[in-house]
This record gives C-alpha cells, sequence and structure tokens, in this order.
C-alpha cells in the first residue's frame, strides 16, 4: 500500500514533518515517492499517516491529544445529560477516527 511507500519519508522527516499545508505532495518529494512507489498517490490515504507525514511526530501527539481530549468531554457530555442529543458528539468522534484509518 501507500503507507509502505512512505515509512522512508517520515522516517526522513520524524520530528517536525515536511509541513503543514501537503507541503510534501507539491515539492521534490513528490517525485522521489513516485520512484518508490508504483502509482502516483497525491495523499496518504490516511489521515493518521498524513498528519505524520505533514507535521511529524510533534504534530501527531497533539493531534493525539486533541482526540482524546474531545472523546473525553464527550463521554463526560453524555453521562451528565443522558439524552439522544449528547450522542452527537459521541458519533462525530467516532466518525472522525474510523474516516482517517
Amino acid at each position: 500500500p501507500c503507507w509502505r511507500a512512505l515509512i522512508q519519508f517520515i522516517k526522513e522527516g520524524l520530528l517536525f514533518g515536511y509541513g503543514f499545508g501537503e507541503v510534501f505532495w507539491y515539492k521534490s518529494y513528490l517525485e522521489e515517492f513516485w520512484k518508490v512507489a508504483p502509482w502516483k498517490a497525491g495523499l496518504a490515504h490516511s489521515g493518521y499517516v498524513e498528519a505524520i507525514l505533514n507535521t511529524g511526530i510533534v504534530g501527531f501527539l497533539f493531534l493525539i491529544l486533541f482526540l482524546a481530549e474531545v472523546c473525553f468531554l464527550s463521554l463526560r457530555y453524555f453521562n451528565s445529560q443522558r439524552n439522544l442529543y449528547s450522542l452527537i458528539f459521541i458519533v462525530w468522534f467516532v466518525y472522525v477516527v474510523l474516516v482517517n484509518l
């Protein structure tokens, strides 16, 4: 898959990545990636791999902390309200986590 071909590039920009805003996909890195990957992909096909590629481990940790806080707050809100409307935050959280796999 695309992710395996990106491992080499993730290792090179491990700490801070290549820059927010998909800089990787518009620079010379892309031509190097196309040499490794047998197809001309324009994105990582995973939000998490894309986050590591763009922002490195530092940015990825901030993303994980944000998602953990959203999960905690959503569950706390649901426990305090116990109604159908409070479920929307949990549904949104599960959706975001699954779509980015």
